[in-house]
């Protein structure tokens, strides 16, 4: 029999060879083989043959890959000669590389990659312009962009041949090839010095653009003319008038678009000034004025912001009036100023201004409006005495002294 000692020593060491059998890591020389396309389109499926070699059954390998969207790591476990690997679509519906790696026992056993390729471009064929509109002055730019993508927005390859067909607005049309370059093909469009609209169309292998338009608008205008049809000479506030300019051009002889802004600074006769606005519809702009209100010159100046100026023009107004007709009812304590007469031996329009101005400046100025050829002026809140004024009506003025008892 044996020695008690002699049968633990036999226990211990089946033990030692059953716990190093279990927890030590496999050993192994494995590999393996991948098998699949090397290129595919974008969209297309991607099935991978994974044949492994001196790797035990049971055993689980680790699968990378990887393209430009992320990576995806996978387990599969080994079961035979071969196992077969369905990549998802995210990993083909873009253009570029895939690479894939297999790893078993921490250790990289095999890699393959596989290029994705991009569809035909896709249409319409992205072209973006800008800016919309430029000065045709001969210096100002703007730049057509194309991005040819698929189906998927992959790009197409570098030094991809892009087409630009160009129609300017002097009636000249031609063509420019350029190719793309990191993903992108530009063209510069430099400005011609007539106004119009250019067109462009972008094509890559049969494949066009939307048809894009450049509008090529005139420079600011240079000097102008403004003159005033025919109106009446009389200043009665009632009647108008119409001043035009002429047709506003560039340095290039371009007409200005439509709706440019001209601005009209009118000088009063009694030296009041204001700002009118019109707009131009075939390069020429126009205002209606009414007559003044006062006896006198009128001075008008237009000009446009940023460009040129016109003339001063200057139109003289008479008074509709020869002289003013007043006198103060004692009875009633009051000024009535009529009945005006006006050129044609009417009664002057109701609504016609009549103004009080106290000679001695230590009343207010006191203003009230014509009815029916006559204007009133109430006295009987003033102390009595004598009131020394001068009436105007149409910038035309009469003194007189009212005698308040």
């Amino acid at each position: 029999m044996l020695k008690l000692d002699h049968i633990v020593m036999l226990f211990l060491l089946l033990w030692v060879f059953s716990r190093c059998k279990h927890d030590a890591p496999i050993s192994s020389n494995g590999a393996v083989q991948l098998e699949s396309d090397s290129t595919l389109t974008v969209g297309a499926g991607l099935v991978v043959g994974i044949h492994p070699v001196n790797i035990p059954l049971g055993e689980k390998i680790l699968i990378t890959c990887q393209n430009s969207w992320g990576m995806d790591v996978l387990e599969k476990e080994v079961n035979g000669s071969s196992i077969r690997l369905i990549l998802s679509k995210k990993f083909t519906r873009i253009s570029g590389m895939i690479t894939l790696k297999v790893f078993y026992l921490g250790k990289e056993l095999g890699r393959k990659q596989i290029e994705v390729l991009p569809k035909k471009t896709a249409e319409p064929l992205d072209a973006y312009l800008g800016a919309k509109s430029i000065l045709a002055d001969g210096k100002d730019w703007a730049m057509i962009t194309a991005i040819p993508t698929d189906t998927f927005g992959n790009p197409v390859e570098n030094h991809t041949p892009i087409t630009y067909e160009i129609l300017r607005p002097d009636g000249t049309q031609y063509e420019i090839q350029a190719t793309t370059e990191n993903l992108v093909s530009f063209q510069i469009i430099n400005s011609l010095t007539k106004a119009g609209k250019t067109f462009i169309g972008v094509s890559l292998n049969g494949v066009a653009s939307r048809e894009k338009e450049l509008l090529e608008v005139a420079d600011f205008p240079v000097n102008f003319t403004i003159k005033a049809d025919s109106h009446s000479i009389y200043a009665d506030d009632h009647q108008f008038f119409k001043i035009k300019t002429s047709v506003l051009r560039d340095r290039n002889n371009n007409i200005m678009p439509e709706g440019t802004a001209v601005s009209f600074l009118c000088k009063e006769p009694s030296g009041t000034g204001r700002f009118l606005n019109s707009y131009t519809i075939d390069g020429v702009a126009e205002l209606s004025m009414q007559n003044p209100k006062e006896a006198g010159t009128l001075e008008i100046i237009a000009s446009v912001y940023g460009g040129g100026k016109s003339n001063v023009l200057t139109l003289d107004f008479a008074s509709p009036i020869d002289h003013i007709n007043a006198r103060y009812e004692a009875v009633n304590q009051r000024l009535n100023v009529g009945p005006l007469i006006a050129q044609l031996n009417q009664l002057v329009p109701n609504g016609t201004q009549v103004k009080l101005v106290f000679d001695n400046n230590k009343l207010p100025t006191l203003l009230q409006e014509v009815v029916d050829g006559h204007a009133y002026f109430d006295f009987t809140d003033l102390p009595k005495g004598d009131y020394p004024v001068t009436i105007f009506v149409y910038g035309i003025g009469k003194k007189f002294v009212i005698n308040r008892k």
